[in-house]
């Protein structure tokens, strides 16, 4: 959901963790969105959560941007990825303090 609706209720929630999706990630520009309306939400969960924070993104979203800024890496605690993901940008993106792991 995106959206006003969706704003207005997740304004209500704090999460203890929140995962978000995202469609690309890199130590350079931090989280990015193909789609405008995803970015208003993710900075909303990554900000009503008061737990830990984490990232979804299989290897192909590793190390590549798209057209709209989400969030910071300092924003994120935990990146979830596949071992298919380039070893140089892991380490970069660990060098920001996010802890990444590899399933």
């Amino acid at each position: 959901m995106v959206g006003e609706f969706a704003i207005n209720n997740l304004s209500r929630v704090s999460a203890n963790k929140t995962f978000i999706g995202c469609s690309g990630i890199s130590s350079k520009v931090g989280i990015t969105t193909a789609v405008l309306a995803e970015v208003a939400i993710n900075e909303l969960m990554l900000k009503q959560c008061t737990g830990t924070r984490f990232v979804l993104a299989d290897s192909t979203k590793i190390g590549h941007n798209h057209s709209f800024v989400s969030n910071a890496l300092s924003r994120v605690d935990i990146l979830i990825t596949d071992d298919l993901a380039d070893e140089d940008e892991c380490k970069a993106i660990e060098e920001k303090n996010v802890r990444i792991l590899m399933v």
